[in-house]
C-alpha cells in the first residue's frame, strides 16, 4: 500500500494570513520606541562600568525579579550559568555553583564588602534580609578574584541593599499559602538631614509540604544611607533566626534530621567615586550559630525503661541511647 501526501492550504488560512498582513503593517506607524537607560554594574571592575563595557559577563537582577520571590535564591535559578542546590523549600538552605564550580568557588559580596568566608560553608545564603531589602544583584560569571577576593574562581554575586528612596514611607504585608505557608512582614522607611533609614521585620512559618519539611524563619534589618558630593556611607545592622525540618538533608539512614541556624552582622562601608577612580572601605562583623540533630528529638522519643535507663523508641533506634551498656550517660 503507498501512501501519498497531499499539501492542503485552507482558503481561510490565506486570507487570515493575509489579513494579519494588513493589519501588521497598518499598525506599524503606531509603535513607540523607549529607550531604557543602561545598568551600570559595579562588582566587575574597580570603577563603576555601563553592562556593555563590563570585561565580564554579568546578569543585573532588579527587584521586580523577584518580587514575588520568597528568597533571592528563587531569582537567582533563571540567570544562565548558576546552578541553585537547594534543600527544602523557600530559600532555607541553599548553595550556589556557577559554571560548574562548586559552591566553595563563588564569592558573595553586600555593599561593596565580602561576606563569603571559609566557615559559611553551606549557609552562604544565609542572609538576614528580606528579598525586599534588596535593590540590585549582579552575578559575575568566570573569574572574579581581582574584585571579589580569594574564593571567587567560578564567578561572584554582587548585592546593593535598597537605600529606602526619598520620602517617608511604611508598609505591612500578610501573606497566606499553600502548606500552611505564613508570612507577616513591615517596614519603614524615614530620612532625617542627609541620612536614609531603613527598618523591616518579618516572620514567615510553614508546616512543609513533607514530613519534618516545617520551617521557621525570623528577621530584622536595619539599613541607613549618606551620600554627600563623591562620597557615600551605607551601613547595615540584620539578624536572622531559622529553625526547620532537615528531611533526608544529609543521609537518609537517618531521615528526620533538624537544625537551626542563627546569624548577625553589623556592616560599615565608605566609598568616594571620583572620575575613573573608586576607593573603598570598610568595617564588618559576621556572626553565625549552627545547632544541628541527626535524628529530632521531640517530646516522648527518650523512654525512661524499668531499669533507670532513658533509651530512644524501638522502632527508630538512637545509638546514642543505647551506648555503653549499664552506664548510661543521657540525663533526660
Amino acid at each position: 500500500m503507498k501512501t501519498y501526501l497531499l499539501p492542503v492550504v485552507s482558503l481561510a488560512t490565506i486570507g487570515q494570513l493575509a489579513f494579519s498582513n494588513v493589519s501588521a503593517q497598518s499598525t506599524d506607524s503606531l509603535l513607540i520606541q523607549v529607550a531604557l537607560e543602561e545598568a551600570t554594574v559595579q562588582g566587575v571592575d574597580f570603577v563603576a562600568r555601563k553592562k556593555l563595557n563590563s570585561p565580564k559577563a554579568v546578569t543585573v537582577l532588579e527587584p521586580s525579579e523577584w518580587s514575588t520571590s520568597a528568597s533571592i535564591s528563587e531569582a537567582l535559578e533563571f540567570v544562565p550559568g548558576v546552578d541553585v542546590q537547594s534543600r527544602g523549600a523557600w530559600g532555607i538552605q541553599t548553595d550556589i555553583s556557577i559554571r560548574g564550580g562548586s559552591f566553595e568557588q563563588v564569592a558573595l559580596r553586600v555593599n561593596g564588602m565580602r561576606w563569603s568566608a571559609p566557615h559559611t560553608g553551606h549557609h552562604l545564603m544565609n542572609i538576614p534580609m528580606d528579598p525586599e531589602d534588596l535593590g540590585h544583584v549582579e552575578v559575575v560569571r568566570s573569574g572574579a578574584g581581582p574584585w571579589a577576593g580569594v574564593g571567587a574562581f567560578s564567578g561572584a554575586i554582587n548585592m546593593e541593599t535598597n537605600s529606602g528612596g526619598d520620602g517617608n514611607r511604611a508598609t505591612f504585608t500578610a501573606e497566606l499559602g499553600s502548606f500552611d505557608w505564613q508570612r507577616l512582614r513591615g517596614h519603614v522607611d524615614w530620612r532625617t538631614g542627609q541620612v536614609i533609614h531603613h527598618v523591616s521585620l518579618s516572620r514567615a512559618s510553614t508546616l512543609g509540604h513533607i514530613e519534618n519539611a516545617d520551617a521557621t524563619i525570623e528577621r530584622l534589618y536595619y539599613g541607613m544611607d549618606w551620600a554627600q558630593g563623591n562620597h557615600r556611607l551605607k551601613g547595615l545592622l540584620a539578624a536572622e533566626s531559622k529553625a526547620f525540618g532537615a528531611q533526608n538533608f544529609y543521609t537518609s539512614v537517618y531521615p528526620d534530621q533538624y537544625e537551626e541556624t542563627g546569624s548577625a552582622v553589623a556592616q560599615l562601608s565608605w566609598e568616594m567615586e571620583k572620575d575613573r577612580l573608586r576607593v573603598q572601605a570598610g568595617l564588618h562583623g559576621r556572626y553565625h550559630a549552627d545547632r544541628f540533630e541527626l535524628y529530632r528529638e521531640g517530646a516522648g522519643w527518650y523512654n525512661l525503661t524499668d531499669d533507670g535507663f532513658y533509651v530512644a523508641q524501638w522502632f527508630q533506634p538512637d545509638t546514642a541511647g543505647l551506648y555503653a551498656p549499664g552506664a548510661s550517660w543521657y540525663p533526660g
